[in-house]
């Protein structure tokens, strides 16, 4: 697999888990009678928990153990190779 398909896994998957947990948190709001600013709340959440997500996968991955990469999409990280010097 290449770098750029492994980044592109890397980052899709923490935004396709926050946006389930926003969805899972926004369904919570109804007793606080927020439903006028139920859109801008649940774009916020998809924006904190995709950050939440990728910070703490990437802290497993990176304190614990390279396996937490998998929480990620790819256990491997992607790696970038410079163009030849024209």
């Amino acid at each position: 697999m290449s770098g750029v398909v492994t980044s592109v896994i890397r980052t899709v998957v923490p935004a396709v888990v926050g946006a389930v947990l926003a969805w899972l948190a926004a369904h919570g709001f109804d007793w606080l009678n927020l439903h006028s600013y139920q859109d801008q709340i649940s774009a916020w959440l998809i924006v904190v928990c995709q950050a939440g997500y990728y910070a703490l996968a990437r802290l497993l991955e990176t304190k614990v153990s390279p396996l937490f990469g998998v929480l990620l999409g790819a256990v491997k990280q992607p790696v970038y190779v410079a163009p030849p010097a024209a």
